[in-house]
């Protein structure tokens, strides 16, 4: 009797390449049908899947930030039906509740997708990338090879590469030129003073992890964190706080030095901000848009937790977030107090500076957040011009006499940057433009900045330091 021939095992990384799957399609669904943000559903989903250990989740989000980032080009390779259902959203406009299609999905008709996501970034192919290969190429076993053809560095060939295998074709580099990794609407509003396609290439690499160091014993603490496993990149200093930026795979969360308050995640240019700022000890500050209080964190912080900063926020979870780390760092010349928007009570026009960290697009962020610059839309960009310009008048008014007014938006459109100041300007003739010296390049500014990712291998910012006369 003739016998049957065995079954070839299974590969191991199928359920993690089928969990990449089904996290990126919702994830994809999120962002682009639905245009919202997509932090808090990944969290949310790697935390559902209690099975997955911690570099398979890594692995996961790694995979859904380089599907977002090279979005632009992989949107090629998507199902059909998917972009059918995108093509049908630009004309008609948001799906009715559960008419979106993006749910159906599928190991076979995503794996192309995936797998380019994954080549586009990685140096070797991940665990998950052999199953995908499997599903999207004739010949998956020569995966390696095809892997080491094209290094990262050179996306567009990289791109034509795996392009023209998964669609059964020749490579064609002209197929994906570089201005298609931003949205067509973006282009016009960015007044980059630098070709944009140098700019794109800056926002296709993700920043370094920057932090700022909440103690003046810088020397014993960069000590503590290469032990931990993290290797400082860079170190700058900005006046009274120093900014490093660190990479390695110790989780920053997990150590002493940030459970103790001695350490805060925060982006160079957004430490940036504070050095404009500029408190003073013994001086009362509002920061009128805290959030979740990164940036009241730093005024305390220069003062040296002498004088007051009062932190306020629409959303109050956000300024329960804010006390818990203000405890943490031990920083009690922060008070956080709810504002709606409204116009400042007189007995409240007496701060020597008020800070309008603005709601904007985040178009600043996009290397950070590359899902952010397919989840916005051109109205948005309208409706928060508005929305910051009336915070600006409204909070204006809380400044004393010779006081301080910044703001600031981590934008790159214009229109939320100088416009908004310039309309304020003409609104308001007891302000004016008061220069500063560029934090980061110590260059005279006329009272405006704008920090593009090349500036110092950060976030864009915008900043604006007015005085009341």
């Amino acid at each position: 009797m003739k016998r049957k021939k065995a079954a070839s095992p299974k590969n191991p990384a199928e359920p993690l390449a089928r969990d990449c799957v089904d996290i990126a399609v919702r994830l994809l669904e999120v962002a682009l049908v639905q245009k919202k943000p997509t932090d808090r559903v990944l969290r949310k989903l790697l935390r559902e899947r209690t099975s997955l250990r911690p570099n398979q989740r890594q692995l996961v989000a790694r995979t859904v930030f380089s599907l977002f980032r090279w979005w632009g080009w992989l949107v090629q390779l998507a199902p059909e039906s998917f972009r059918a259902e995108l093509e049908a959203l630009s004309e008609s406009g948001p799906p009715q509740q559960g008419k979106s299609q993006s749910g159906n999905s599928g190991l076979k008709r995503w794996s192309a997708l995936l797998l380019a996501a994954q080549y586009m970034e990685w140096d070797r192919p991940p665990p998950t990338a052999r199953v995908f290969a499997h599903h999207a190429l004739a010949a998956p076993k020569k995966l390696d090879r095809i892997w080491s053809s094209s290094p990262p560095s050179a996306p567009k060939k990289r791109m034509a590469k795996i392009g023209g295998l998964v669609q059964d074709g020749p490579p064609a580099p002209e197929k994906w030129p570089i201005k298609n990794l931003i949205p067509a609407w973006t282009r016009s509003r960015i007044s980059s003073p630098r070709q944009l396609s140098e700019l794109i290439r800056w926002l296709q690499t993700p920043p370094p992890l920057w932090l700022r160091l909440q103690t003046r014993r810088i020397k014993p603490l960069l000590r503590e964190l290469r032990e931990s496993g993290l290797e400082v990149k860079q170190r700058l200093s900005l006046g009274s706080t120093t900014a490093v930026a660190v990479s390695g795979q110790t989780s920053v969360y997990t150590l002493a030095a940030y459970q103790q308050g001695r350490i805060e995640v925060q982006d160079l240019a957004s430490q940036c901000v504070g050095a404009v700022c500029a408190p003073a000890e013994g001086e009362r500050w509002w920061d009128a848009c805290a959030g979740g209080g990164g940036k009241t964190l730093l005024l305390a912080d220069r003062m040296q937790g002498r004088g007051q900063v009062v932190a306020s926020d629409i959303r109050e979870y956000k300024l329960e977030d804010l006390r818990q780390r203000a405890r943490r760092a031990e920083l009690h010349n922060i008070v956080p107090r709810p504002w709606d928007g409204s116009s400042v009570d007189k007995r409240r026009r007496n701060f020597h500076g008020v800070l309008v960290d603005a709601p904007c697009s985040g178009s600043g962020t996009w290397r950070r957040n590359p899902d952010a610059r397919w989840s916005a839309e051109p109205g948005e960009v309208d409706r928060l011009r508005e929305l910051q310009l009336s915070i600006l008048r409204r909070a204006a008014g809380a400044a004393g006499p010779g006081g301080v007014l910044v703001y600031a938006t981590c934008s790159m459109f214009r229109e939320e940057n100088e416009d908004v100041v310039d309309a304020f300007l003409k609104e308001e003739d007891s302000f004016s433009l008061e220069p500063f010296q560029d934090p980061l390049s110590g260059e005279q500014t006329p009272g405006t900045l704008q920090i593009w990712p090349w500036t110092a291998d950060t976030d864009a910012m915008f900043v604006a330091r007015l005085r009341r006369k």
